[in-house]
């Protein structure tokens, strides 16, 4: 966990992709809600991951509703 915690300290305040699906709306997640709400899990090399439920993700679509992200 030592180096999980590290990696969850030194993480950016937002987490963002692009959903290619959807005509290219951005969904973002702070770090803070991603740390609260993932699954920490493990890859099939014993690598520790955070697995986040899309519903977490707030979706922007227009730079004029990135206001949205404060909420």
């Amino acid at each position: 966990l030592v180096g999980s915690e590290m990696c969850i300290r030194d993480s950016p305040v937002w987490f963002a992709y692009i959903d290619h699906r959807s005509e290219g709306n951005w969904l973002w997640i702070s770090a803070q809600k991603a740390i609260d709400n993932g699954d920490s899990r493990k890859d099939k090399k014993g690598c520790e991951f955070l697995s986040i439920n899309i519903k977490e993700f707030t979706q922007v679509n227009d730079k004029n509703t990135l206001e949205a992200l404060l909420k």
